[in-house]
């Protein structure tokens, strides 16, 4: 039971900045054992890792991805003059960050504020996915997992291009992986 409509409020919103924080927390623990794997220090790593992401996708959203759902959406956009207004911010940094960490890790130079572009970039999806799909959590939590798939093989075709890769080579091999992807039928693509 709640006092008022603030705690329930806080109790709601401040459940899904936990979330997100530690979804981005345990990222960084698989990211680790993923990146630090000889995968990483193989020519053409970044081909591998589609398949190796489709492969895993299944498990992913049974057991990694978080129930991101309306409360999501509420602290992204519905938290000012409440203590969690600078929350979307603050998340922006958080995976700006582990972006910043992936690119130092690999020597991969972007142009000035391209990570806060692709953090902005990936909350926002994440949250248009969130709202497209409110009332069917598996079509919500399926699209969501192709999505990071999308987007993590994406910016490891970034990181990988300063050492030398095709980057056309890198887009075909991201056409050919996510075209067997079944989306929802209510989806907009």
């Amino acid at each position: 039971y709640f006092k008022n409509k603030e705690e329930l409020y806080y109790a709601l919103v401040g459940e899904a900045y936990h979330t997100f924080v530690h979804f981005m927390n345990q990222q960084e623990h698989e990211d680790e054992s993923l990146f630090s794997s000889n995968l990483m220090k193989t020519p053409g790593w970044q081909q591998q890792l589609p398949i190796l992401l489709q492969q895993v996708l299944s498990d992913f959203i049974k057991n990694i991805l978080p129930d991101f759902d309306i409360r999501f959406v509420i602290l992204m956009e519905g938290s000012r003059g409440t203590r969690y207004e600078h929350t979307g911010e603050q998340l922006i940094r958080l995976v700006k960050d582990h972006l910043l960490q992936h690119l130092d890790e690999t020597g991969t130079k972007l142009p000035d504020n391209m990570c806060d572009i692709l953090a902005r970039q990936f909350l926002d999806g994440l949250l248009r996915i969130i709202k497209q799909h409110l009332n069917n959590k598996d079509a919500r939590n399926t699209l969501l997992a192709h999505y990071l798939v999308f987007y993590v093989t994406g910016v490891a075709g970034v990181m990988g291009s300063g050492s030398g890769s095709d980057s056309n080579n890198q887009i075909s091999i991201l056409k050919t992986h996510t075209s067997s992807i079944q989306y929802p039928a209510s989806s907009n693509r």
